[in-house]
């Protein structure tokens, strides 16, 4: 007779205990309930040999009831359809799946066990991965090509911690694009769009070093494999769609490999994950030795709030470091109860951050952080200075500012009437210094990585291709001629993307640059000791908002803050801007 009574479940014997699910065979599966299983303790004392799951939750809603023991005990439909896949005909199999062998309602015992879950995947015979069943044989499809593509890169060479991009990049197979199979490459669409990929936990799960098995249906394949052809299809440019979902399974190597990551740029990889409780955000990398180093002292704790857990995030970071560059991972859009100079790290990415790895901004001048944060009030007091008021905010349309073809009298009229007044001089072509502050602030991205001046001769040639009264298109631009290394395209593609989602401004003070969406006039611009880029900040009563970072022509490497220190701005002085 199946029970009916629902599951209820005991507490984990001692803090070296653990649950794995004996999944019964088909034959034992009783009445309306087909998936049978028992829970059983384990210790890492001794620990079974067993298998972990790794599966999309899918619809918390969307369940189905099974037998556990002697109870009923409801499962998502994706975890049953996992479970259904991976139970063998004839034998029990050993398990582990999170939503079972967690209880999932006690926070104490839900704390522990994460803080366990790498030892959990490290630890398991092998990870099996459920992505879903085939539709319309695009798993078959889609595996197969994987499969042809893994093999022309020598896959069982790689590990793990390989760069794979840099791998693929330096090795095209041109041969292997399906470009003129849209079949195939609706079929690479649909498998690299399944949930799986998206899921936060995955990136632990698939990085433990252990035999990783890939399902979908009744068809598998290993999980580098996966990973290197997702490298491959990405660099093929196959579609936008293609382009867009491959780029998830890349970020999941791409945070392996790069074990120097830091916690603020490991968080914002993340951001481009799901995860149903938004603290998992923090705590699925406390495993991570140099990330739990760099949020020290925070620990997982689900009896901590939202807000508070990303306070303290922000604050241990912070303190850390001993930079404020975590100020450059946010700005002000929804703040929903979280202060204004915390990062919500369950919000999408700001498209393109001013702050880089790779380019060495000081706008503070190597002048050392002096700050207080205190995470009770939720508030960072900042010591640095004022460089001006914002008396002038205008959005920028990054497309038809900088799309590399002035096709459309509609185009040319927009930019002749946005640069008209900003440069009204018909001779301002001659005045480099002027024309050259423009070209750096509309491609701030570029940095100390362009020759000054080939950056103005191309900037002075576009604003000429849209000056002269005949519609100039690329392909009789007269800079094609050119061979230097940084081309007038590349020059147009940074502007573009240096602009998308953000503002022109000014500054009361004669300063210009690229500030954030939600910036307007009244802001100010300001340096804080600590923090590599300038920062705009709204006055609010008697404390600040914190608004986002901005590129300044003139400051970002020391040029205002050294001024001030030689006492060449004599109304300018050091200030404690209070953020909340």
């Amino acid at each position: 007779m199946s029970p009916s009574n629902p599951y209820v479940y005991g507490e984990l014997p001692s803090r070296s205990s653990f649950r794995v699910l004996e999944l019964l065979p088909c034959e034992r599966s009783e009445g309306q309930h087909d998936i049978a299983y028992r829970l059983k303790f384990a210790d890492w004392e001794d620990p079974p040999s067993y298998e972990a799951i790794s599966y999309a939750w899918g619809d918390p809603n969307d369940v189905i009831p099974t037998i556990c023991n002697d109870g009923i005990l409801n499962i998502t439909k994706s975890l049953h359809g996992a479970l259904s896949r991976f139970r063998m005909k004839n034998q029990t199999r050993l398990l582990w799946a999170d939503a079972l062998c967690i209880d999932q309602s006690n926070l104490e015992e839900r704390r522990h066990q994460v803080d366990n879950m790498r030892k959990i995947y490290e630890n398991a015979a092998r990870v099996l991965v459920w992505l879903g069943e085939d539709e319309n044989l695009h798993a078959e499809r889609a595996i197969e090509h994987i499969a042809v593509v893994s093999n022309a890169y020598s896959v069982p060479h790689y590990s793990a911690s390989t760069n794979l991009w840099s791998i693929v990049y330096a090795s095209p197979c041109p041969e292997l694009y399906p470009s003129d199979s849209p079949q195939l490459i609706g079929s690479l669409d649909w498998f690299f769009s399944r949930p799986w990929f998206s899921r936060l936990w995955v990136i632990q799960e698939v990085n433990t070093g252990q035999d990783v098995l890939i399902t979908c249906g009744q068809h598998q394949i290993d999980w580098l494999s996966v990973a290197v052809a997702a490298n491959a299809f990405y660099s093929m440019r196959l579609s936008i769609d293609v382009e867009i979902n491959c780029y998830a399974a890349m970020n999941l190597t791409e945070i392996e490999f790069r074990q120097d990551c830091s916690a603020i740029d490991l968080l914002d990889i993340a951001r481009e994950f799901l995860a149903t409780d938004p603290r998992d955000r923090i705590y699925a990398f406390l495993w991570r030795p140099g990330f739990a180093v760099q949020c020290y002292p925070v620990t997982t704790d689900y009896s901590k709030s939202i807000v508070q857990t990303y306070v303290d995030v922000a604050d241990a970071i912070i303190r850390n470091s001993g930079r404020l560059d975590i100020l450059s991972h946010l700005d002000l859009r929804e703040r929903i109860e979280v202060p204004s100079w915390v990062p919500r790290w369950d919000l999408a990415p700001y498209p393109f951050k001013i702050l880089s790895n790779t380019i060495s901004w000081n706008a503070n001048g190597n002048t050392p952080i002096s700050c207080d944060i205190d995470t009770n009030l939720r508030s960072l007091k900042a010591s640095g200075i004022r460089l001006g008021s914002i008396i002038e905010v205008e959005m920028l349309d990054s497309k038809r500012l900088f799309l590399p073809t002035v096709d459309s009298d509609e185009i040319r009229q927009y930019r002749l009437a946005f640069w008209r007044e900003k440069l009204p001089d018909s001779d301002i072509l001659l005045q480099n210094s002027i024309l050259l502050s423009y070209a750096k602030v509309f491609t701030c991205w570029m940095g100390e990585h362009v020759e000054i001046g080939l950056l103005a001769s191309h900037f002075q040639d576009y604003i000429g291709s849209f000056r002269t009264n005949k519609l100039s298109r690329t392909a009789r631009h007269p800079l094609e001629t050119k061979t230097a290394d940084y081309s007038y395209q590349e020059m147009l593609a940074g502007a573009k993307r240096s602009s998308y989602e953000r503002c022109f401004f000014r500054v009361d003070q004669g300063y210009i640059g690229l500030g954030p969406l939600a910036m307007r006039v009244g802001d100010i611009l300001c340096i804080l000791f600590g923090g590599r880029v300038p920062f705009i900040l709204r006055p609010n009563g008697t404390h600040y908002l914190f608004v986002g970072e901005c590129y300044v022509d003139g400051v970002m490497f020391g040029e205002a803050i050294g001024k001030w220190k030689a006492g060449e701005f004599t109304d300018t002085r050091e200030e404690i801007f209070e953020l909340h």
